[in-house]
């Protein structure tokens, strides 16, 4: 769940807010859900849509990659425009533990329509802890050369963040070698315990 501040610069520092979804996965699979929606307060700039990502690479790793799919609608003063959205998604993690995530994302409303629009989307996300994250977003429109930028804070329900975590693995492994040490350890003793005891 994210809930931020948007701005839209090309329409006289416009100021709106943002809300939505991103990432849901589907299943075990690398399918995410994503929506959001956005306006300005002037009711000037209006935005919504929903997406399909497939990340085909495994989860977890430094780079990643996505197609987009799914429908948008755009809504300015200037211009009016609804459709499929396609395109592409590429995600850097910098990070050892995944904290940290830069993306780009590029796609096509209405491609090859007259109502074409571009979506240029460059994003940078920290997360403060396994729940809460912060992410700044700027979003340049061809051929409309609108520019939009938005701060936003995301609330992860879930404890783990599959796509951007590799520590989680690395920790659970270590438990469980603790475990299994600890049983070996218990059993061990058990059979010297059974020994002495059939010795005396």
């Amino acid at each position: 769940m994210r809930l931020g501040y948007s701005q839209f610069p090309s329409t006289n520092q416009a100021e709106g807010w943002n809300v939505g979804v991103e990432d849901v996965f589907v299943g075990q699979s690398g399918l995410t859900i994503s929506g959001d929606y956005q306006a300005s307060f002037n009711n000037r700039q209006e935005a919504w849509g929903t997406d399909l990502r497939y990340y085909v690479l495994p989860l977890g790793g430094y780079f990643n990659i996505a197609p987009v799919l799914g429908y948008r609608h755009l809504e300015t003063s200037r211009y009016s425009t609804d459709g499929l959205n396609a395109g592409l998604r590429l995600l850097l993690v910098p990070s050892r533990t995944g904290a940290a995530d830069i993306s780009l994302t590029q796609s096509w409303v209405a491609p090859g329509s007259n109502d074409e629009v571009g979506l240029t989307t460059l994003s940078f996300g920290y997360a403060l802890t396994h729940h809460l994250r912060l992410s700044t977003d700027l979003q340049n429109r061809t051929p409309a050369s609108e520019r939009i930028a938005g701060l936003a804070s995301f609330w992860n329900g879930c404890f783990n963040n599959h796509l951007l975590d590799r520590s989680n693995s690395f920790e659970l492994s270590i438990a469980f070698n603790k475990l299994s040490l600890k049983v070996l350890t218990s059993s061990r003793n058990q059979h010297e315990k059974t020994r002495q005891t059939r010795g005396s």
